[in-house]
């Protein structure tokens, strides 16, 4: 928790240093970003991170679907070729209405 004037999208590269094996690191979609999101699978942590899904979000592209109605999906970064030749981020998708 941060104070008010630290902002939802704010870096929070420390709170990814504290998490490791067999913790369950959450976080809103304000927190999402390739960079960030490969810090914390280093931890050896758990995420589960919400992501946007409008225009500006990322696109996951379908791989497999998985009991329960989740699906397998990669979500790979477009905006440079040097991006584009990164190793995809496998993720499990959970749609979900409000």
């Amino acid at each position: 928790v941060g104070g008010d004037r630290d902002l939802e999208g704010s870096p929070a590269g420390w709170l990814v240093a504290e998490v490791g094996p067999g913790m369950v690191l959450a976080a809103e979609r304000g927190f999402f970003s390739y960079a960030m999101w490969r810090k914390a699978v280093g931890t050896g942590a758990d995420l589960l991170w919400r992501v946007r899904t409008d225009r500006g979000g990322p696109t996951a592209t379908h791989l497999e679907d998985l009991p329960g109605g989740s699906w397998l999906a990669h979500l790979q970064q477009t905006h440079s070729a040097a991006a584009r030749a990164t190793e995809p981020m496998l993720i499990r998708v959970v749609d979900y209405t409000i």
